[in-house]
């Protein structure tokens, strides 16, 4: 786990999304009694809290407490049901999720106890702005690539 919030914190601060999905096996969301959404948990379990620390250090938001998740638990065995597969990501990438999934009808028979989690970014392209301060300087003669001099300028 240590290593984990380590490469999570120095690679979020080298400006790189990041998204973890996965079995975390620790229970620490709930739901909420008033609104029916998920929400993380007053009471989790040992892996739970372990998992509540990590997301307090790191800063990270977990997609399944979002308004715009449906679904509650990821992991269904008989009459046991749990949730502890979770979508952990950036604040910023937090920013393009138009929707999160958990499957906890067995609409999709996954052959697992464990239940599909479907999670849907916006992507939005990313462009380059040329700043008003950037000055071309060319050397102009017979070997001047016209074709850059023309976009460039």
């Amino acid at each position: 786990m240590f290593q984990l919030l380590d490469d999570t914190s120095r690679l979020n601060a080298m400006g790189y999304e990041i998204l973890l999905m996965g079995d975390f096996n620790g229970r620490c969301v709930g739901v909420c009694e008033h609104t029916g959404k998920n929400k993380l948990c007053s009471l989790p379990s040992y892996n739970g809290s372990r998992l509540l620390q990590f997301i307090d250090a790191s800063q990270m938001i977990v997609a399944n407490t979002m308004n715009c998740c449906t679904g509650h638990f990821t992991r269904i065995l008989n009459n046991q049901r749990s949730a502890i597969d979770y979508v952990f990501l950036t604040k910023s990438l937090s920013e393009n999720v138009s929707s999160v999934v958990i499957d906890d009808s067995g609409r999709f028979d996954l052959h697992s106890d464990h239940v599909l989690i479907r999670l849907t970014l916006i992507c939005k392209p990313i462009v380059q702005k040329k700043t008003q301060n950037e000055k071309c300087v060319w050397k102009i003669n017979d070997k001047t690539d016209w074709t850059l001099f023309q976009k460039k300028t």
